[in-house]
């Protein structure tokens, strides 16, 4: 079994020789075992990863060869405590430093890198880049996730996903077995449809009356719509929901109200983000969020880059720990 020592990101078993599916158990294993741990316990835990991540960062990409510096001392041992001094990279730095902040030398066992493209919502798009490492871990906060809120991932989840319509013809939905990558790795089948949620709302009604599922999964905009629609009929829906995964935009209590008196479950959601991957997850008794703080450092700064106290407005500064 791994230990969570041997998930670092430089000496971990290399994944490209070894069995995918079990790595995915033994760090689904990892993440379980740390829900019990302290804060003491996860806060060491965390500051030695970070360590790791700092060190190769130093190492081999270029942009942080010195930016990291005040972290180490002369007798380059790690601390932590000038973390609050780092510069933060902006969007605009990620932008035009493309090369000097890709590392010269990931570590074989990361598997091979992919593109993330955030959505743009905020700003100018960026691209980076996220090793299968990285969406492993991030998988497995899914599978958190699921578990928590009781989703079964054997049974019958619909997406409604927007997509841009290209042609008139084009084909507006898809059905595979598996709800995504960390199912597909374990092989633990259902059954997953998704519909263009550019569609028209009635032709999406109409869709989830055909393929009657137990899960639904959509953005909040279009779970409102979907009940407005069904109102609008005076219909309730045919098929009874066991859940419905909310992502992409802000959920209130007025909505979680509206959603759960109709469909009879009330919402449910990750907070994520392309680049980034899964970073907390909704707790299902107290519907507050639970950062991921194994796979990322989460602060909340002011506008000057400084931790803000409890109960505090600010903004979210995440560092992956496997990125």
């Amino acid at each position: 079994m791994f230990h969570r020592a041997e998930l670092g990101p430089l000496d971990k078993p290399n994944i490209i020789s070894m069995d995918l599916r079990q790595i995915t158990l033994e760090y689904i294993r990892v993440l379980d075992a740390c829900e019990g741990d302290s804060r003491e316990e996860m806060s060491r835990y965390q500051a030695s990863l970070l360590e790791r991540l700092c060190r190769h960062a130093r190492k081999s990409v270029p942009f942080y060869r010195e930016r990291l510096d005040l972290l180490f001392d002369r007798q380059d041992r790690f601390s932590l405590k000038r973390w609050d001094e780092v510069a933060i990279l902006t969007r605009q730095e990620v932008i035009q430093n493309k090369e000097a902040l890709t590392s010269t030398n990931v570590p074989e066992s990361f598997g091979l890198a992919m593109n993330a493209r955030t959505s743009g919502s905020t700003g100018e798009p960026v691209v980076a880049l996220v090793t299968g490492t990285e969406a492993l871990v991030s998988a497995a906060i899914v599978h958190r996730f699921h578990r928590w809120h009781r989703f079964d991932p054997t049974g019958h989840v619909a997406s409604l996903v927007s997509r841009r319509i290209r042609r008139p013809n084009a084909k507006l939905s898809s059905e595979g077995k598996y709800w995504g990558y960390v199912y597909r790795t374990l092989d633990i089948a259902g059954r997953h449809v998704s519909f263009n949620a550019q569609s028209p709302i009635a032709e999406q009604v109409d869709w989830l009356e055909d393929m009657k599922p137990s899960y639904i999964s959509s953005n909040t905009r279009i779970g409102l719509a979907l009940v407005n629609e069904y109102r609008r009929r005076g219909l309730s829906p045919s098929y009874p929901l066991n859940g419905f995964n909310m992502f992409g935009e802000t959920r209130t209590a007025e909505i979680d109200d509206v959603i759960e008196e109709f469909f009879g479950v009330g919402p449910s959601s990750m907070y994520s983000a392309e680049e980034l991957g899964n970073m907390a997850v909704e707790c299902p008794q107290s519907r507050h969020y639970h950062v991921s703080e194994e796979i990322n450092r989460l602060d909340i700064v002011d506008s000057l880059g400084r931790a803000v106290g409890l109960n505090v407005i600010g903004r979210v500064l995440v560092t992956p720990l496997y990125g």
